[in-house]
């Protein structure tokens, strides 16, 4: 169990949070949410060892085994995709590596010229491989491959260079390879930024059902629903802990619009100081397209457009709607009038 007390973080005179305190336990999975540079990717730094805190402490078990992703990787991996992916386990990514080599050395070593040399070659080739089994390097290889599927790889992708690759396929390697370690705690930094939907759709699965425990930081609202069990918004210097996913967090906090933690559009605006329930928030486009709506609702811009006031009206959250779900039912509110079912 990971925990950590009083944590306080400020850039010269701006504090960017103060006397934070949380815990991590095993298998927990938590997103870390909030706006534009209220200190997010910091306290992962700091919950990761990546830099201290300017007060307060991080307690980390002696045995912990954590393993982070940040947003932009700062070294150069120089393998290939499988042995990168293989790299967090230790002696089982060093056998696979002296495997290749061997392997290699045989295919184009001439047994006829030196049979000694070869038969060598064979001896080396099966001790490693005989380690290799005892300490189920197959079993966790095949896993790996299954990883990099996972995440978009192709079969063959396994053997390239990942100097070869593009910034965004090295943060899918980098990503793999933790998954395929397994850390006790795994403190992910917007992991789903260069994936595509199905490779989403994977993680929030294979997260979920995975043993590692979870502090992650995403934009995402629907991977936070699928895979958080509960939700720490950084605001105003201050941490606030929620029980639930996203959809929970929301129903459970009524949000300021003005400082919203995920911005609405920017042709819909507000009465400052207003607030409006939660669902706000998810809403990503509440136009209304008739010039000539005469709903109370609706409001006449000096540009002559229309734009739904949500402040005026009240919606309550089901507990079990997705972020996706709500918005697409408040902008069906919102066009037609109707109820939104």
């Amino acid at each position: 169990m990971l925990t950590a007390s009083g944590l306080s973080v400020a850039h010269g005179t701006r504090v960017l949070f103060r006397d934070v305190t949380l815990t991590l336990g095993p298998g927990r999975r938590v997103a870390l949410v909030g706006g534009n540079g209220v200190g997010k990717t910091t306290m992962l730094e700091c919950i990761a060892g990546i830099r201290e805190p300017d007060e307060g402490q991080v307690h980390r078990p002696r045995d912990l085994h954590l393993g982070y992703l940040p947003q932009d990787l700062t070294d150069t991996a120089t393998g290939t995709v499988l042995e990168e992916a293989l790299g967090g386990t230790g002696p089982l990514a060093e056998l696979a590596v002296t495997l290749e080599g061997i392997g290699e050395q045989l295919a184009t070593h001439d047994a006829t010229a030196d049979p000694r040399g070869h038969a060598d070659l064979l001896h080396r080739y099966g001790e490693a491989q005989s380690r290799f089994e005892q300490l189920g390097g197959y079993a966790r290889e095949a896993e790996a491959h299954q990883v990099l599927a996972g995440l978009g790889f192709a079969p063959a992708d396994s053997h390239r260079s990942v100097r070869e690759l593009s910034g965004g396929w090295r943060m899918r390697v980098a990503l793999a390879r933790l998954l395929v370690e397994e850390p006790d705690l795994l403190v992910l930094d917007e992991p789903t930024n260069h994936l595509d939907v199905d490779s989403v759709a994977w993680l929030e699965e294979a997260l979920v059902e995975g043993p590692s425990g979870l502090l992650f930081v995403s934009y995402d609202r629907d991977f936070i629903d699928a895979v958080a069990e509960r939700v720490i918004e950084l605001s105003g210097t201050a941490a606030t802990e929620y029980v639930g996913g996203f959809a929970e967090f929301v129903r459970l906090k009524p949000i300021n619009v003005n400082r919203g933690i995920y911005p609405l559009p920017d042709n819909i605006s507000f009465e400052e100081g207003s607030f409006v329930e939660p669902l706000a928030c998810v809403v990503r486009s509440t136009i209304c397209r008739s010039p000539a709506c005469s709903r109370p609702m609706c409001s006449t811009t000096s540009s002559g457009s229309r734009w739904a006031d949500i402040t005026r009206t009240s919606y309550r959250i089901p507990a079990s709607s997705s972020a996706r779900t709500i918005a697409a039912r408040m902008s069906c509110r919102l066009s037609t009038g109707g109820t939104g079912k």
